[in-house]
């Protein structure tokens, strides 16, 4: 599967607590790049790309043939539902609203469904994008990662969770990222999605000043439901670059990689 790269344009957001670039953004690998449209900057605001699009070479035409990856913004909510299957208690995605990782137990359970799905859109309208929802080549909605820093997710680094960074001070850095979950939605699994997510959160989380992008994906290759692989499969962490730093678990190592300076 060979990936091309493209910026297709850049928009502004309002993103006080993100560091200020000077220097237009880099995509990772040879890809080409295309930019359109006005970069506006300001001390208190930074720009990112706002869509990545990933053409996919594959023998087997019937496999995606075209993929663009959004930030999660206001106005895809409705995109995201439909990702997440309608919500309202409708399957694991329905039930969690990705806020697993953002609740305490107790909390997250009394508000499996609406509550959490409400919770989750208040998280969206606020902003920074929690991460990025993936479209094929008609303009359907088709997945999810949710990729940023450590700190917007702190579940994720509880000391006890197998995520947890081996450096505690990692879970506040905003120059260290994580991707922390998949969605693929169903109806269009196995068919490339999953690799093409990981690489836009890779190329997301090194456009935005990512310094280390974390994950705990499963380490099996043995066939597994969906529910169970929502965290990523780590042999694709491995073919770009990512590295074991521990192993809480036989079936779910800690990963990580490291971007090179920019400057």
């Amino acid at each position: 599967m060979c990936f091309e790269v493209l910026i297709s344009s850049r928009a502004v957001s309002d993103f006080g607590k993100w560091q200020h670039e000077k220097e237009p953004a880099r995509i990772r690998g040879a890809g080409k790049k295309e930019q359109s449209g006005v970069v506006m900057r300001s001390e208190m605001s930074r720009s990112f790309v706002s869509s990545l699009t990933l053409r996919v070479t594959r023998a087997d035409t019937s496999l995606m043939a075209e993929f663009v990856a959004y930030p999660l913004t206001p106005d895809r909510w409705e995109d995201i539902v439909t990702v997440f299957g309608g919500g309202d208690g409708k399957g694991d995605c329905g039930r969690c609203w990705c806020m697993w990782w953002r609740l305490p137990r107790p909390d997250l359970v009394e508000g499996l469904g609406k509550n959490n799905k409400a919770l989750f859109n208040k998280r969206v309208e606020a902003g920074p994008p929690p991460g990025l929802i993936a479209y094929d080549d008609a303009g359907a909605p088709v997945g999810w990662v949710q990729v940023g820093p450590r700190a917007d997710v702190p579940n994720w680094n509880a000391a006890r969770r197998l995520s947890a960074p081996l450096d505690p001070e990692d879970a506040s850095d905003p120059g260290v990222w994580g991707i922390s979950c998949f969605v693929v939605r169903v109806g269009f699994r196995r068919r490339g999605y999953f690799a093409g997510l990981l690489d836009a959160a890779i190329d997301w989380a090194s456009e935005n000043g990512a310094r280390a992008l974390d994950a705990c994906p499963v380490d099996t290759e043995e066939r597994r439901p969906a529910s169970g692989l929502y965290h990523g499969l780590a042999s694709a962490f491995r073919k770009r670059g990512f590295i074991e730093l521990t192993r809480r678990r036989p079936d779910r190592p800690l990963m990580r990689l490291e971007f090179t300076s920019q400057g």
